[in-house]
Order: C-alpha cells, then structure tokens, then sequence
C-alpha cells in the first residue's frame, strides 16, 4: 500500500478543482434564477451620447429692483444668463422691451403683472408662462409686437395679454416673424388669452391679434384669441389676397406648413367700418400646406353695419394651398348688414389654387340681410378639389334673380367637389319667388373650366324649388338628395334637381326629391328602432284596418284563482308553476275539458294532454306551449327554472343571445351600416379622405423628442414561486456533491 503526502503542488491542484466546482455551480445558480427571475423588476437602461459637458440651470429671482442685474440697458439680457430659469416676485411697469437673445431660458411670472413692458424673443427653447400683460404703447422696433419671436422651439403657456392699440399704428398681439431662409420652428401657444382691440380705422397699417409669418409645425392649442376691430378694404394683388392685403386679422397663417389649430376659441366684434368694401377676415390663411384646424369655435358679429348697406365677413378666408383638413369647428356669423347682391357674411371661403382639401363634420351657422353662403370655393386663380361632407350648415340671406343674389349652403365654382351627407338649411329674408336664387348646394356663378361635381346623399330644407343646382357639369352625378319643403305650391316628386343654362356631358342624375315637412317628420318620428335610447312609437294604421269582437255573450268567474306570490319571480322563491284546470283542483292531471282558466289545455282525462302533472318523475307544465318542471321549478330538459327559460329565450332572440334587442322579432336598424342617409335620417359612415400632417419635410425636425441620457424602464413585479426556487437549489447542492465524490474516486484510482 501507498502512503500519499499532499504537498504545496497538490493543493493547488485540488484548490483549482474545487473553484471549477464552485465556477459551475455559480452558472448553475444563474440558469436558475434566470429561470425564475420572469416577476422580478427588469430594468432596461438606453443610453444616448452625453454632451461633452454638463449644463447647470440656474434659478434666479427677478424682480422691479433688481431687473438690470440681469438686463442691460437696452432690456437685453446679458449672454451668460442661458440655461436660466427667471422667477417674478413683482409686477413690472414701464420696462420696455425685454429682449431674451440666449438660449434655454425660463421666463415664471407666478401671475404677476408686466404693463408697458413687452418680449423679443430671438433665442431658442424659450418658455413664457403665467403672467398677464398690458400694453396701450406700440413698440416700433419689434413692429408693435406684445410678444415678437424670430428664435425657434417657443413655448407661451398661460398667458393673459390684453393690447389697447394707439391710434393708426401698426401692432401685433403676438408675431411669429419668420423668413423663407430662417423660418420659425416649433413655436406652442397653449393655454392663453389674448384680448386685441385694433385702431386703425383711417389708415393702412396692419393691426392683427396672432401672426404667423413663415413659421412651421406651430401650435395653437386651448387659447382664446378675442379682437375687436374696424372694417377695411383689403389690397388685392395681381393673384388675388396675399400676406400684405389684409390689413385687420384675427389669426394670420400666412406661409407656415404644418400649423395646427386646436380647441381654441375666436372672438371677433367690428366696432367701426371704412372704405369702399369693408372688409373682415377672422382667419386668414395663405399659402401654408399640410395645416389642420380641429374643435375650433368661431364667433363673428357686426351690429355696426345697418340693413341695406353692404359688409363683406368671412370667418376662415383660404388662399393658395394643398392638405388642409377643417374637421368639428363650429362657425357662428351674425350681422345686420348686407342688401340686394352685395354684402357677404360667409363662414368658409377658399380661393384656388388648392387640392386635397377637406372640410367634414363641422356646424356652420351665418345671418345677413344680402347674399350668403355657407361654402363658398372658387377656382378663379388656379385648380381646385376638395371634398365637403357630414357638415351642418344653416343659412340666411337675402335672394333675388340676380346671379349675385344668391343664398345656398355651398357655392362651389371648383375643378372638382365631393359632396356628400350634408345636412342643409336656407332661406331668404324675404318671399322666395320661382327663379330666385336659393338653393342647398349649387355652381351657379360661373368660372372657367370644366365642372366635375359629385352630389349625393344631403338633406337640404328650405323655402325655395330646388336642392341642387348646377350651371355646367361634366361627368357629374348628383344623386339621392331631398329637399324638404315649406312651400305649398311645390311640386312634390323627383324634381330637385335644376340644371343650369351651360353644357351638361356625360352626367349621373336620378332621384332627387322634394317632400314637404310633414311628410318628412312624419316618417322621421314614426318608426321603432329597436335601439336601447329610441322611444317606441306606433305604426300608422294605412289601410284603416279594425278588429272587431263582441264580448257581451261572455260572462265572469267566481272560482278565478288568486296568487299570494308573484309568480314572475325566479324558482328559488319555491313557487310552483302548476296547471290550473278550470274546476281549481291542482292534485289531478284531468282537466274539466271546458278550457276555463286560461291555460289552453284540451280537457283529456287520460294524463296524455301536455298539461298533465303525472308521469316523466313529477315534471309538470302551465301550458302546451311552456316548459316542463319539477316540484323545485327546474326544467325538465335545460335544467333551469320556468322563468329563466323565458328569458333565456327572450334574450338569445338575436344573434344567438350575443345581444339584447327590444324589438319583437329581433331587428335592430344601427349606425353602423354602409348606407347613406335616408328619409328616416340613419347616419352613414363619412369619407376617409382627410388632410394629414407628414412626420417629415419642413418645420418636422423637431416634432419627435429624443430620449434622455439614461431613460429607464421597469416592468412590473410578480413574485417567484418558493417552492421552485427550493428544488432548484436542492438540484445544484445534489450535483455539487456527486461531482466532489467523483474527483475524488477518480484521484483515488490514479494515486493508486
């Protein structure tokens, strides 16, 4: 036998193997938490480059006495105060221009008021927020300016500017001056009210309350824009209306792609007039492509202006664009003005050249004592398409013969329109004589051209002839529109169509009817929908039809059994739904045979009538028609109650009990349907045609914010199962001792 004596160079030996023992149970620990580690918190670091340095905000307190610690002054603050949050503690008065030319600056007004003290904004990432503004002094270097911006990613949030302007002096509310070779990016004002009144009645300088001035992806987002202004006349150009013709503006979009025009509210009042045409835009966009106004509210009024003197009102005034959608605003415009084809008061007007433009699901409403138009559009400068659909527009104004005299929801004198499912109202302020010019939808002032127009599907309501009318169309259809009218001397049919005096090649046209409102409403009201919300109305009686029956040969009972339960209720009040013959007894299965007590049964007295409570282990059943049940009330073949077979059946009526339908035979009339609106008034699906924002191109470079240096995410907890954990370590603790004995036996047999 042989004695080994482990030495120095065997320990070592022995030391590595049990570190590669120890290695592999290290791997085998992890496989086993990996396996259960699916609750754990998993944390997932993205990391973007850091700037080579590090940038420290600074929070400073600004106020009426330290001002110039911070400013210059020329109201220019100092270069190294970027990177800087201002806090107010004071109102401000009388400072002047603040001018803010570094960038990342934080402007906090904590609700403190600046008088006579207004911003030049020429940095980038500047925030204005919280703090209301005065202004009754125009500041000629920033061009009148409250707010004057020429850097890019501005915010302005809640902010209170109120602006008295001076006499015949060019002001702005807030101008986004940009150029075309050093556009404005990204501006945001959200959350403001902005309070303008104009004074500018005598002279030609500008006075608007917003304006956009090549100044791409802005948006204008919960703000209140209220402006009080003259009305002027507007310097048409060689191709009609441009950024200098407008000389008062509510809102002037004038080359800036990508605007968005969210939920704000437009408040417009004239509170004088001047020149030959008096003239008001509330908005007036140019030239400014892929822009979309969305649950906007515009309001428009003039008092100022009498009856029989003309005025010229636009609420959304559009010129020269492509991919704009105009989707859920309302447009109210009321006035006093207008007279005998001249005037005009028109809550949407739009000039071409323009394509891909859509204007759907909007309420547009508008009053005057001249001529009027919901719509109006007009391929004058340039070709135009666009699509009008699901709108409700409600029109008055004064109609006449005259081709200007004209009333009608939509005026359009365009290339190619798409009209469809439009609700329309109009009437003339005066008696509707046989050609006076009202009507629904029409082309009736002519344009060069061809005239492609697509008609289909609207209600119109008025005093006047005609639904539709078109002066010269190509390749037309017009088809399946009503007119509902109020006159008694129309002829009812399929006469709502009326082509005008030009060509007409290559046109679709049926189905266009006139009924009167009685009719209308009548078949409107007088239907049951099935729908959970519709009140149930009766059918008319059409054909007179009576049921007759002479009940005086029939005489009462006394033996008439009473209940002391409800028997509607479920089984498990223990009622028992028995047969009750006519003599009352409920122990035999023989009926009396003269069917007395209402139950239907035929009398036999042999147990085989369907009534009969013997035979099949106790079941038992009211009627012929009813289920059979048990003492319990349980039904002999599904097992439930008498009462909840009822209403299993009643509920599984339609579709195989996936819905609950109020109607008696199952039949819901929905919404949801791909038809288009008929006489009873069922909606239809609108066309998905809309104008969309790109992600790309001009003014998009800054639309997507860039992750932070180290941006993590978790998931959410879910614990490990103990009981797996246990047998996962009893495993590895097995395999640790089994790899131990097997090097040493293996040592063993080589030593010797």
């Amino acid at each position: 036998m042989k004695v080994v004596i482990y030495g120095g160079g065997e320990m070592i030996k022995h030391l590595k193997k049990v570190c590669f023992l120890l290695l592999i149970s290290i791997i085998f620990i992890n496989c086993a938490s990996a396996s259960e580690i699916d609750g754990l918190n998993e944390t997932v670091i993205s990391e973007t480059s850091l700037p080579d340095t590090n940038i420290v905000i600074q929070n400073y307190t600004l106020d009426s006495d330290n001002i110039y610690e911070y400013f210059d002054e020329d109201g220019v603050l100092y270069e190294n105060y970027s990177n800087s949050i201002f806090n107010l503690s004071d109102d401000i008065q009388n400072f002047g221009i603040i001018e803010i030319p570094v960038d990342n600056v934080t402007f906090i007004g904590n609700n403190y008021n600046l008088k006579n003290t207004v911003f030049y904004l020429s940095g980038n990432n500047i925030t204005l927020c919280n703090f209301s503004m005065e202004i009754y002094h125009a500041f000629e270097d920033i061009e009148g300016s409250g707010i004057y911006i020429r850097g890019s990613d501005i915010i302005i949030d809640g902010i209170q500017m109120d602006y008295y302007v001076p006499p015949e002096t060019r002001a702005y509310g807030i101008y986004a001056d940009g150029a075309r070779k050093s556009v404005v990016n990204n501006l945001k004002i959200i959350n403001s009210n902005v309070y303008f009144v104009a004074n500018n009645v005598y002279s030609k300088v500008s006075n608007h309350c917003v304006d956009l001035y090549y100044c791409n992806n802005t948006l204008l987002e919960n703000n209140t824009f209220t402006g009080s202004f003259p009305l002027k006349d507007v310097n048409f150009g060689p191709v009609g209306a441009d950024e200098s013709s407008e000389t008062v503006v509510l809102l002037g979009v004038i080359m800036s792609d990508y605007t968005r025009l969210n939920a704000n509210t437009f408040i417009t009042n004239i509170d004088d007039r001047f020149g030959d045409y008096p003239t008001l835009d509330a908005i007036f966009i140019y030239g400014s492509n892929f822009c979309n106004m969305t649950n906007n509210n515009l309001s428009m009024f003039d008092f100022i202006t009498l009856s029989g003197v003309p005025n010229y009102l636009y609420g959304v005034d559009i010129y020269r664009l492509s991919n704009f959608s105009f989707t859920g605003n309302n447009i109210h415009i009321e006035t006093t003005g207008g007279t005998f084809s001249h005037g005009t008061a028109y809550p949407i007007q739009m000039t071409g050249p323009y394509s891909n433009v859509t204007i759907a699901f909007n309420n547009l409403y508008s009053k005057s004592n001249g001529p009027n138009l919901g719509i109006y559009s007009m391929n004058y400068y340039g070709q135009t398409s666009l699509y009008i659909y699901n709108n409700t527009i409600n029109v008055t104004g004064l109609a006449g013969e005259h081709e200007w005299a004209l009333v009608a929801g939509i005026e359009t004198q365009d290339d190619y329109a798409y009209i469809e499912n439009n609700i329309i109202e109009v009437h003339s302020v005066r008696e509707v004589g046989e050609n006076d010019n009202l009507y629904g939808i029409s082309y009736r002032q002519r344009t060069d051209g061809n005239h492609t127009q697509i008609v289909k599907n609207n209600i119109v309501f008025s005093d006047g002839l005609y639904s539709v009318y078109m002066l010269s169309t190509l390749n037309s259809v017009i088809t399946d529109n009503i007119l509902v009218s109020t006159r008694d001397d129309i002829n009812y049919g399929y006469g709502g169509y009326k082509a005008g005096s030009g060509s007409h090649i290559g046109d679709t046209i049926y189905n266009n009817r006139i009924i009167n409102y009685y009719d209308y409403f009548g078949r409107l009201y007088n239907s049951a929908t099935g729908e959970r919300t519709s009140m149930y109305r009766y059918q008319e009686n059409v054909n007179n039809r009576t049921n007759e029956f002479d009940g005086t040969g029939m005489t009462g009972r006394s033996d008439n059994p009473t209940f002391t339960d409800n028997p509607t209720q479920s089984a498990s009040s223990n009622i028992k739904y028995r047969n009750i013959p006519g003599g009352g007894s409920s122990s035999s299965g023989s009926g009396s045979g003269s069917g007395d007590g209402g139950n239907g049964n035929s009398g036999s007295t042999g147990g085989s009538d369907s009534g009969s409570q013997s035979g099949n282990g106790g079941y038992y059943s009211n009627s012929s028609s009813a289920p059979r049940v048990d003492e319990g009330g349980s039904s002999e073949s599904s097992g439930l109650s008498w009462m909840d077979a009822v209403l299993n059946y009643l509920n599984s009526n339609t579709n195989s009990g996936s819905e609950e339908v109020q109607s008696y035979n199952g039949n819901v009339e929905s919404n949801n349907t791909e038809s288009t609106p008929d006489i009873a008034g069922s909606d239809a699906p609108a066309s998905s045609s809309t104008g969309s924002e790109a992600s790309g191109g001009a003014g998009a470079s800054g639309a997507e914010s860039q992750p932070k240096a180290y941006e993590i995410s978790e998931k959410t907890d879910k614990s490990i199962s103990p009981n797996n954990s246990y047998l996962s370590f009893a495993l590895i603790i097995i395999t640790m001792i089994l790899l131990i004995i097997g090097y040493r036996r293996k040592d063993s047999s080589d030593e010797f």
